[in-house]
């Protein structure tokens, strides 16, 4: 019996010494092409301090849960909207919230406010870096039958 130790098997029926013998210098080039392209696409998805470069947006996190006002029940609204405008800071949190706008004025502002700076966010990483986001705005809007809002997606 032949000894194959240390040998691949070739398609012909013959063996290699290595297995990449049979690779040619166009496939061997691709080869490597493919290991760098996923070596780059692993080093941006990875957390800062990591190997490779990290650019990557906010996302939010934790959003919470709000209630429609009794107050605005007892008054008889069932549909109001509040426009938010805050920061996240480069440790995910909500920073400098306030009310752009809402209607009807003043009446749901306050669980707006509530809700929106409960949400926690990952930041966005630039150079593998956190950055702070500034000026995003989202609409809360309040339904009686269906409290319903935008949670914030990256642009």
């Amino acid at each position: 019996m032949t000894n194959l130790q240390g040998r691949e098997p070739r398609l012909s029926g013959g063996y290699y010494r290595n297995p990449y013998d049979c690779l040619n210098g166009a496939t061997i080039r691709f080869v490597r092409r493919v290991i760098l392209i996923a070596a780059l696409a692993i080093g941006s998805v990875l957390p800062s301090g990591c190997i490779g470069v990290s650019n990557q947006p906010w996302s939010l996190v934790q959003s919470g849960s709000y209630e429609f006002p009794q107050e605005a029940k007892d008054a008889g609204y069932t549909l109001g909207s509040v426009v938010v405008e805050y920061d996240i800071g480069v440790d995910g949190i909500v920073k400098n919230l306030s009310v752009v706008s809402s209607d009807p004025a003043d009446v749901f502002d306050a669980e707006a406010l509530r809700f929106v700076s409960e949400w926690r966010f990952r930041p966005a990483y630039q150079k593998g870096k956190p950055v702070a986001t500034e000026g995003l705005q989202s609409t809360i809007t309040f339904k009686l039958e269906d409290e319903d809002f935008d949670l914030p997606v990256p642009d």
